[in-house]
Formats: C-alpha cells, structure tokens, sequence
C-alpha cells in the first residue's frame, strides 16, 4: 500500500526548512534538482515509504524553505552541504542513504566527499563533469537573474528558458550541435514554471553553486558505497565516458531509460540499509516574528503562520481567497504578546492540502477541525476579502465556538466571481493572463471591466507585489474558482467590517498597522 506523505517545517535558528516524509525504517534523503522542489520526489516517497523513512527536503531558496546568505566563490556549494548536515542533526538522521538528482546529485557527492562518515550509501542520478572553461561559460550566461516587471515580460523569458532547457544544452546554445531530443510534457514544464517563479531570484543560488564546482576531486576519493547512475537519453550521460578512475566501491550504471532508473536505485539501497530509525518530526520554531508549522489532519494537512504565546488568548487570520497566510505577514507580525495569532493556508493554497470540499463550507469544517488540533475551544476570528464567506459557514457550523469576528474589505454578496483560464498552454500564455488578472484587479471593480467608471483609485502594486501574487494565485489556481464561486454566493455574516477606503471602520494604509485597529472589534 502506498504510503502517506506528510509534510514538515523545522528550524534552525531562524532558517526554516521545509521536508516532506513517509514512512520508517532505514533513513533516504532526497536531494531535488534546480529549480525544483521536493514535490518531484512525492510520487517516489509513496513507493519507497512501505519499507523506508524517506525524507525529502526543499533545498534553501527553494520551494518554502529559507534562502542561504549568498556566500560567492570557490567553495560556495560548501554552505548547501553545511545546511544539509544542519538538517540531518536537526531530524536525528543517522548514516542515512543520500540521494540526488542532478544538482541535487553534485551536492550530495560533496556531502560525501566532506561528510563521508555521515552516510551509508550514496545514489547520484546525473552528474556533469565541467572543465574550466565550460564551468565559467555557464557562470556567465546559464542563469539569468529574474526581475518581475510590470509588463511581465519576465514571464515570458522564464517559460521560453524552460521549454529550451529540453531542447538545447545547454540551453543558451540554440545551435544544431547543441539540439537535444528530451520529452516535453506540458504538466512538467508549467510545475517547473510554478517552482522557478516561487524561488524568484533566489534559484541562481544552488544552482550557481554545483555549476562553479569540480566535481572530479570528490569522485576520485569517495568512500561509501555508491552508485552514480543516469539514463541514456539523460544529456548527462555523454559525461559518463569521461568519469575518472574511481575506488572500488563505487558502481557505475546506464539505464536504457528514465523508467528503469528508479528500479536499479531500489535494488542497490536494499542490499546496504541504513541503520532503522523511528522518526517523528521536531517541534521547532522562529525566534522572532512569525513561525511556519504543519497541522496534520485526516482530511489534509494545514501548514499555520504563527505568533504568540501558546497559552495567550486564540485568534484566527484568514488571508483573501487566491492568496497564502504568507500575504498576513506584515498583520500577524505586529500582534502582541497577549493573543496567540494563527494564520492557516487555506485548503490547496500556500502549503495546505487541498481537499475535494471545494466550498466555503469545505474550508470551515477544514478550520474548525485545525482549531481542534490546535486545542482551542474558542476564539476570534478575522478575514480578508472572500473569505468573510468561510467565517459565514464558521458561525453557521460552530456558532458558539466563534467569541468575536471582524471583516476587512469583503466584497459584496453577489460580486463578480469571474476568473480568467489559468490551465497551462504549451505557449505559456496562461501566466500572462493571470498577472494581468491581478494587475486589473488592483486597478479596476470589477477587474474585467476597464473604464474610468470602474477605476478603484487605488495604490498600484509593485512588479514585486504582483510576482509573490501570481505564485500564490498559481498555486491556488485548481481550488480557486469553485471556492471564490460559492464564497461569492453567499450572504455577508453579521460582523464588523474594516477597509482603507469608504469604510465605517478604517484602517491604515500599511499593513503592519492594521492590527491596532482590529484588536478592538476582536475584543482584544
């Protein structure tokens, strides 16, 4: 049967680390490529989670785990395998088997060749083995900044970049000699998008990283067992003739194809098992300001931001629909030390699963349920746009259970619920209409109108601000419409509504001040 993949945040320090894990048995660690997160492994994990603990973590810059500091030069992949070495200390992963795919691969021959006596077996599926020469070719044109622009021409340059990467290699070379024949299946190339557009400018970090490494030193002195293994159609299998003389232990294997890789992986891990560890994930939080952690529930994990005192009074952020409890940072950051404030992602946004009870009253019953989790009996309540809905279902569910709501901007009952396309078209086009669905919808009321009756009059939001919306509308972007749909339908609840503009109840302009002026109609 397969297993269940959980998913986890742990700190260290204030550096958080996000890891999916199944299972128990003997420890696996996969190590993703770039720009990819952790969610490439999942299928795998539910393979091998019957007879392994399998811990996949979002590398840092990456997926929602923390960037490093950039530290640039010789040994700037160091500070990846220190953070990897951090992390192993931090879950109590002893001697595990490291594996990693193609940058995640080059890290974990590092890892090995600094920390060979923290592993009992290495799997590298694709490495590239670069000389001087080719190392600093790729340092200057492999990876393009990213810069969110108003126009979006970013988008475009990120989704042409990524459809090349399988068609040239590398992917700046558009010449005949650099053609190479991978498959490009749309699903793939627009997660790919979804992940590059999440680590932002961020991803040139690790990948930088195992691109200005040599990798030749390492190979010639491993000292696990390893299996360094790649698909012949892989472009990383022209490297293999060129492979140095390595020690005995390590295995060196062609696969006829992709299918066929995961199969030898298996058979070489089952013949040098780790030592079996009983694993269960580390409390772990911030220092200061807001922390991330995962509640696990029977319906669907809901990942929280949090602030406060366990034992303070209890108080619930909702962030607008589309959005991610990340949107409430600057809110939830200025609350004092006398409530205890969770923002939860909402059901399939942010890092929160999503559950097939795509309605307001889906996500309420998925609220009430994380308060259980959480021990709260009762508590306040304050939404953001649409989801003054899911408080509606809340009072309608579990009237007693709600002390005190508060609504901030919600629209009104009946507004337009229209949504542009956002399913992935081989061109691309689909990340252009959502960043200009959520530029209209700064602009303009309601956004598919566009004339000087229906301007707002409002702040126009920073390319910055649009970019960190798109990756939250993205990710949203299956739950999103049945939601917003029904939210819409339903009538206001009977609770204090706040707003910036033409509102009894005013607030701020800047978020980090709206706490002050909702703590009263909480009752706090």
């Amino acid at each position: 049967m397969p297993a269940h993949v959980h998913s986890a945040f742990v700190y260290l320090g204030d550096r958080r680390v996000y890891y999916r894990w199944a299972g128990q048995g003997p420890a696996i660690v996969l190590l993703h490529q770039s720009p990819r997160t952790s969610a490439e492994h999942a299928d795998w994990m539910r393979t091998l989670g019957d007879r392994y603990l399998v811990i996949a973590p979002d590398t840092p810059g990456y997926g929602f785990s923390d960037a490093l500091p950039e530290q640039f030069g010789a040994t700037w992949i160091d500070h990846y395998v220190d953070a990897l070495a951090d992390l192993l200390d931090a879950l109590g992963l002893d001697r595990p088997t490291l594996y990693g795919s193609h940058s995640g691969a080059i890290i974990a021959v590092r890892f090995a060749g600094r920390y060979p006596n923290r592993i009992s077996a290495l799997v590298a599926n694709g490495i590239m083995l670069s000389d001087v020469a080719e190392r600093a070719d790729l340092a200057a044109y492999y990876l393009d900044p990213i810069r969110p622009r108003w126009d979006g021409a970013h988008l475009a340059e990120i989704w042409s970049r990524l459809r090349d990467q399988l068609v040239f290699y590398p992917w700046y070379r558009r010449t005949p000699a650099a053609r190479i024949d991978w498959a490009q299946p749309l699903a793939e190339t627009d997660a790919s998008a979804l992940d590059m557009l999440r680590a932002g400018d961020r991803y040139r970090g690790a990948y930088g990283a195992v691109l200005g490494y040599d990798i030749r030193p390492d190979l010639e002195r491993l000292a696990c067992d390893t299996l360094l293994i790649v698909a012949k159609p892989d472009i990383l299998a022209r490297y293999v003739d060129h492979y140095p003389t390595m020690p005995g232990r390590v295995t060196v294997e062609l696969a006829d194809d992709f299918a066929s890789v995961p199969a030898a992986i298996d058979r070489f891990v089952a013949r040098r098992p780790g030592p079996v560890i009983h694993f269960a994930p580390p409390a772990s939080a911030r220092r200061r300001g807001p922390s991330s952690a995962v509640v696990p529930l029977a319906e669907g994990d809901i990942h929280i931001r949090a602030i406060g005192p366990p034992q303070a009074m209890s108080a619930m952020a909702l962030h607008d629909i589309g959005a991610s409890a990340a949107s409430l940072d600057a809110l939830i950051g200025a609350a004092g030390t006398d409530v205890r404030l969770v923002a939860p992602d909402l059901p399939g946004h942010g890092a929160s699963d999503a559950r097939p009870d795509r309605t307001a009253a889906g996500a309420a019953s998925a609220l009430l349920a994380l308060a259980d989790a959480l021990g709260w009996q009762r508590f306040r309540i304050v939404a953001i746009g649409a989801s003054a809905a899911i408080v509606g279902a809340m009072l309608v569910a579990a009237p007693d259970r709600i002390i005190r709501a508060a609504l901030i901007e919600p629209p009104e009952p009946g507004a337009n619920a229209a949504l542009p396309d956002l399913s992935p078209d081989s061109a691309g086009s689909h990340l252009t209409r959502a960043w200009m669905y959520l530029r209209d919808r700064a602009l303009f009321s309601p956004w598919d109108r566009r004339s000087a009756v229906t301007a707002t009059g409002g702040e126009t939001p920073q390319a910055q601000q649009l970019h960190e919306q798109l990756v939250d509308l993205l990710t949203a972007r299956a739950v999103m419409p049945p939601l917003l749909a029904d939210a819409l339908s339903r009538p206001r609840p009977d609770a204090p509504v706040l707003g910036r503009r033409g509102s009894g109840h005013e607030l701020p302009d800047q978020p980090i001040h709206w706490w002050r002026a909702i703590a009263p109609h909480l009752g706090l």
